[in-house]
């Protein structure tokens, strides 16, 4: 058996107001050819399928099609759960009739988990939930944090959990190994305010596989816990995330992991460099600027979206940005014109105003007063 493992499409996103939504759609073309020339028998999507929980019709529309393909086209089993971004009655919504289609959807926790079998695996669904929300599910106020959440998932298992079976389970969180916390990147939404959000991972042991979603980044967490990491990237924290998806091959008893890539149409990077410099170039990927120059440069983001149609963002990176300068306040009314614009220039320069640039300011000054 083939499987694959993906997370946090976010379909509908937009980043620095460039919508997603065609990037995804290639990226998405590209996992359904995969899927038809690699034989795969089951597509685990582990949460965040929307970017909102109100996505727009757009967003609804690609992701019904590309279901209707796996499903109805290629008769794969596909097994899905809502994440904090999703709308976990949205994602869940005609569920029972498209489970006799093969497709299955926990967007809600319930008392029970969702168990789907598929010939010698058995697969466990924990879509996300807070656990405030767990509380009044199972009406129990001891649960506090996520991590007595999963404790009590779990333990409702163990009458029906089968040790000869291969067991997958598919969840969204935050998971961590000992002292290996994944880094957030600046796309991730908090999981909650005021709780504590990381599980350890040792929690999910008797699982052969778990497929998680939440973390953007790909990777291996100690022992059988893997994040596949987003569908593209999100921010320009995420620029050097592989992305792809992971291929599970059944082998026995055990499971081989590996990883496919894609072949992105559009890559997300960051150009370091002097303002001219960067303006001798030209690329149509999404572009973060880093300027070495030490001046600020006159519609420098203006001027470099002629090159770069699709510049995400400008940073000056040996300019300190203040929130305020320090500028006497005392008596500024009783200060001359050259004498504040002398210190506001120092301030923000770090240099003091030429002979020259002080009688140009005050020739500017007279003829401002008419004199």
């Amino acid at each position: 058996m083939k499987i694959i493992h993906t997370a946090d499409w976010h379909i509908g996103k937009s980043v620095n107001d460039y919508s997603m939504l065609e990037i995804q759609r290639k990226l998405l073309v590209q996992m359904v050819d995969y899927i038809r020339n690699h034989n795969i028998d089951v597509l685990i999507i582990a949460g965040d399928v929307y970017d909102r929980a109100q996505p727009s019709q757009q967003a609804i529309a690609l992701v019904n099609e590309v279901f209707s393909i796996l499903i109805q086209e290629l008769k794969i089993k596909v097994l899905v759960i809502a994440g904090n971004h999703d709308s976990p009655q949205l994602i869940e919504y005609g569920s029972s009739i498209f489970s006799t289609s093969n497709l299955y959807i926990e967007g809600t926790a319930k008392k029970e988990v969702q168990k789907v079998s598929v010939d010698s695996i058995d697969f466990y669904l924990l879509p996300f939930v807070a656990p405030y929300n767990y509380q009044q599910i199972v009406q129990d106020d001891a649960i506090k944090d996520f991590e007595a959440v999963y404790r009590h998932q779990l333990s409702t298992l163990e009458e029906e959990f089968d040790r000869d079976k291969i067991n997958v389970l598919v969840a969204h969180g935050y998971m961590i190994s000992g002292s290996m916390i994944p880094d957030k990147s600046d796309s991730m939404r908090p999981l909650s305010i005021g709780t504590v959000e990381y599980v350890d991972a040792s929690l999910f042991s008797m699982f052969d596989y778990v497929a998680l979603g939440h973390i953007h980044k790909p990777m291996k967490l100690a022992g059988t816990c893997y994040y596949s990491g987003a569908l593209y990237k999100y921010s320009k924290s995420e620029v050097n995330y592989p992305i792809g998806f992971n291929v599970i091959e059944m082998v026995g008893k055990s499971l081989n992991v590996h990883r496919h890539l894609f072949d992105l149409p559009k890559d997300m990077r960051i150009m370091k460099g002097s303002f001219l410099d960067l303006l001798s170039g030209q690329s149509d990927d999404y572009i973060f600027f880093e300027l070495e120059d030490e001046v600020y440069q006159f519609d420098a983001m203006k001027k470099l979206q002629l090159r770069y149609p699709y510049a995400m963002g400008l940073e000056y990176i040996h300019i300190k940005q203040k929130s305020s300068l320090p500028i006497k306040t005392s008596s500024v009314e009783d200060r001359g014109v050259l004498d504040l614009f002398s210190e506001f220039y120092g301030a923000v320069l770090k240099k003091d105003l030429t002979d020259k640039q002080k009688e140009y300011l005050i020739e500017i000054v007279k003829e401002s007063e008419g004199q």
